[in-house]
């Protein structure tokens, strides 16, 4: 069973970054010490360095934000006046993208590393849109759409691309295999292995979330306008089983009438595809598997990360969870660091060539999705800790 800790993983974004300071406050002064702390488990792949930098983040401590009176969520609704109480706690774990990119032999565009701070990772590792920098604190939208003021965390400016590892939390679990892997799990650890061989290659990446905690559709897609990516790529693991076939299952869900979303899915659906037919797995899948569009009764994406988001945007169902050969292969000790490689094979070549892809489906799948993709019943994860107060006497 996977499960990095609520706050833990954030190394994807902190990474050896926290080592050298990078998580700071909003006005200039260093963070707190680090108390003493429980250990946090990380997910299992990351390199003792990254695990540090993991733990400090999460035993970071500053008093828990407070929620900005007269504020909005995003149907119009007022969010909610409230005080956060601060009671001692041990440490626990609108932009338009063109349809046509620049295809240069420079590398990747540009993306800012100063100026505006379009986001926040928090102390506890949950990234946030910053509404407004307010000097000595940030004005933050937080997962479940209320507003709050942060005092400190790792500002970023923009990025290439968002990891959206699908689900997360209780109620947003996903499928579950029959040897008890969780989808929700199994969808971050993949996601930490793709934003880290991204960025070895020199993309910009941010995950929308770095443990188990729920972030709604609606949010997330927020915060990848927000942080003015090129592309979402939103992960899955499907169910339950269709029939039997003769190869990988793979379908890659793309924005219908968006020629760049469908060449994205195309590029990625060849590098996935083409890695996980070299497993010995007795494979099932749909007979319009491939890269489609699924649309609603109304003609519109029938995905909430599809149709959201002004960025490019595509959902990959890597295969089926349910499928008990298949569970096997995603349990395995390379699965995640190969399909790491494959999504950034295929994103790489998006970004700088002009490919293709494969396995296109011409008409779309109709579909009518239910679910708990919106902020009903959600519920906040921790943004700081109660502690030590930042040292602002310089």
């Amino acid at each position: 069973m996977r499960r990095p800790s609520g706050a833990a993983a954030v190394a994807s974004e902190v990474g050896t970054a926290a080592l050298e300071g990078s998580l700071r406050p909003a006005s200039p002064v260093e963070p707190p010490d680090l108390p003493d702390c429980p250990a946090v488990k990380p997910a299992r792949r990351l390199l003792p360095a990254v695990a540090f930098a993991l733990l400090a983040a999460a035993c970071a401590t500053g008093e828990r934000p407070t929620l900005v009176p007269g504020s909005t969520l995003p149907d119009g609704d007022a969010a909610p006046v409230v005080e956060v109480e601060a009671e001692a706690t041990e440490a626990t774990t609108t932009t338009t993208v063109p349809d046509s990119l620049p295809v240069t032999d420079e590398g990747f565009p540009d993306v800012p590393t100063e100026g505006r701070v379009r986001g926040l990772i928090t102390p506890t590792g949950v990234v946030v849109e910053v509404l407004e920098d307010l000097g000595d604190r940030y004005e933050v939208r937080t997962p479940c759409g209320e507003t709050a003021l942060l005092r400190w965390g790792t500002p970023l400016y923009g990025a290439h691309v968002m990891i959206d590892p699908g689900h997360g939390g209780d109620i947003e679990t996903g499928a579950v295999g029959d040897a008890g892997t969780v989808e929700a799990e199994l969808n971050l650890e993949v996601a930490l292995s793709i934003a880290a061989e991204m960025r070895s290659r020199g993309l910009v990446v941010v995950l929308s979330r770095h443990g188990d905690y729920r972030v709604p559709i609606v949010s997330r897609a927020q915060l990848a306008d927000a942080l003015d990516v090129d592309a979402v790529i939103s992960l899955h693991h499907n169910a339950p089983n269709p029939g039997p076939s003769d190869e990988p299952g793979t379908e890659i869900y793309v924005q219908d009438g968006r020629a760049q979303a469908r060449r994205l899915g195309g590029l990625i659906y060849r590098e996935v595809t083409n890695t996980l037919a070299r497993a010995d797995v007795s494979w099932v899948g749909a007979g319009d598997a491939g890269v489609l569009s699924v649309v609603n009764s109304e003609g519109e994406d029938a995905y909430g990360i599809v149709r959201r988001p002004a960025a490019l945007s595509v959902i990959i169902e890597f295969g089926y969870l349910s499928n008990p050969s298949e569970e096997e292969l995603f349990n395995s000790e390379t699965y995640a660091d190969d399909m790491g490689t494959a999504v950034a094979d295929a994103v790489e070549r998006w970004f700088l060539t002009d490919d293709g892809g494969t396995g296109f489906v011409d008409v779309p799948r109709v579909f009518n999705p239910g679910g708990t993709g919106g902020l009903n019943g959600c519920v906040d994860p921790p943004l700081e800790r109660i502690g030590d107060e930042p040292d602002t006497d310089g």
